[in-house]
């Protein structure tokens, strides 16, 4: 068992809670129990509770006192004490205070930052368990959209379960003195900032880089510090690129001029969807990935564990070697290295993007890696795919952001599915609902899923799923 979290500060029992207590002070009545919530006077009521599975987020779901309870660090099979946080739609979200049975699968987070931060919220089990917990979350989601032939596969553990991110973001504030810190945002409090200079995830810890910037920007205005940090590598190269969102121009140069150092490559981006604008080496890094080399400008995608995106193209290489296809189409393409690496030399790949600065990179990563027959495409998806006169010997590949398809890119495929389409997905929950309207409007069905565990320590899974018609 782990140091369970202190009593909230504005958790103070009250002697006489009354109807107009709760009123004035925020008590939030959960069936049969009391608790605050918020600053102020009330009664508060701990509960002992079993926990019966894991579900969306890593919440550990459990029934008790006429409720339905949603109770963050805990494990399937643990009998916990709990404090009541919140009451959201109905639902008791807790934390724990004490454990009367911990589960086998537990261990003591391996990051200082762990009980506040809430960006790893299945750190406390061990690596198997992880996956196997992601694994049957996923399944579950699946379910009832998944024909009873699909080929239902046992997930891919990462290699890795520490420093394997190749991009983190970290977001920029200022303390009460006026000093910037660096970090995440705690689990449900967006408004609030948590330092993490120890954070596990990226490939190069950033406490060094953080102290040189703060030192760097001691005389900065608040107002004029950027908002947020990427902090990107290339795992085949050891590169290492900064790039700052937002703020002024003397802030960024600043910054540039501070972290020498730590990286050759500063990027600013002055506002949202603005020009990048390079302040130190490149604006872009080298990836490699599926035996391809990959450019990757500073504010494209591309996939954060590379071990575990080699996987990936190993799976799909393997489906797609059983039924070959004429042309691929890859239609959330990015910088192009999903569509490029699995394509043939000869074979015609349409890399369809919507951000012009990724869709040009795409372009040159085709003629980087000798596919003359390869083209990038600048545009709306399904408006691109519509055009493309669709054969049935054409295979649509499809890696949409966390939200899924657009609607009408899933009402063109409905109308004119292809004869192969791989979906890869990072949310069980999106996936699902575009699993069951393609199935329903044109008949596609999976015939294999393959999840792998490309998020260690998150409640997070890459999931990748081939349909064909049924």
């Amino acid at each position: 068992m782990w140091p369970a979290p202190p009593p909230p500060e504005s958790a103070t029992p009250c002697k006489k809670p009354n109807r107009r207590c709760a009123r004035k002070v925020g008590i939030v009545q959960c069936n049969n129990l009391t608790y605050s919530g918020g600053r102020g006077h009330g009664e508060r009521m701990n509960v002992d509770l079993r926990i019966e599975k894991l579900v969306f987020e890593g919440w550990g779901l459990a029934h008790g006192g006429d409720a339905t309870w949603m109770v963050g660090g805990v494990l399937p099979g643990e009998v916990v004490t709990v404090e009541p946080v919140q009451r959201k739609r109905g639902v008791c979200f807790a934390r724990p205070i004490a454990w009367r049975h911990a589960s086998p699968d537990r261990r003591p987070p391996p990051c200082p930052h762990y009980q506040d931060c809430g960006g790893c919220p299945l750190m406390h089990a061990r690596p198997a368990a992880q996956a196997a917990l992601k694994e049957s979350m996923l399944y579950e989601a699946l379910e009832r959209h998944l024909p009873p032939s699909c080929e239902r596969r046992p997930i891919i553990p990462s290699a890795q379960e520490l420093r394997y991110r190749n991009k983190m973001s970290f977001t920029i504030g200022a303390a009460a003195d006026g000093k910037p810190v660096f970090g995440l945002h705690p689990r449900g409090d967006p408004q609030r900032l948590l330092p993490t200079p120890e954070c596990k995830l990226p490939c190069h810890p950033p406490a060094g880089l953080f102290a040189v910037l703060r030192q760097g920007w001691s005389h900065t205005p608040p107002r004029d510090l950027p908002r947020r940090l990427d902090w990107r590598a290339s795992v085949a190269r050891g590169d290492r690129m900064a790039v700052l969102h937002g703020g002024t121009a003397d802030a960024a140069a600043r910054a540039a001029e501070a972290i020498a150092a730590q990286t050759e490559q500063v990027v600013w981006i002055p506002a949202p969807h603005s020009a990048a604008r390079p302040l130190r080496g490149a604006d872009h890094l080298v990836e490699t990935l599926g035996g391809g080399e990959f450019e990757i400008p500073a504010a494209a995608f591309f996939q954060t564990n590379i071990a575990q995106a080699e996987a990936l193209v190993g799976v799909l290489r393997r489906e797609l070697e059983c039924a070959p296809p004429r042309r691929l189409l890859d239609l959330y393409a990015g910088v192009g290295a999903l569509g490029l690496a699995l394509a043939r030399p000869d074979m015609p790949v349409a890399l369809i993007e919507s951000q012009p600065e990724a869709a040009a990179a795409a372009g040159r990563n085709a003629r980087r890696n000798g596919r003359r027959r390869a083209r990038a495409l600048t545009g709306d998806a399904a408006a691109l795919y519509a055009s493309l006169n669709v054969g049935p010997d054409d295979l649509a590949l499809l890696d949409p952001p966390r939200g899924g398809l657009d609607p009408r890119l899933r009402a063109a495929l409905a109308r004119r599915p292809p004869r192969q389409m791989v979906y890869i997905s990072c949310h069980p929950a999106t996936l699902a609902r575009d699993l069951g309207v393609l199935r329903a409007a044109a008949g596609l069905r999976a015939g294999w899923v393959q999840p792998l565990d490309f998020f260690p320590q998150t409640h997070h899974v890459e999931t990748a799923v081939g349909l064909n018609p049924a």
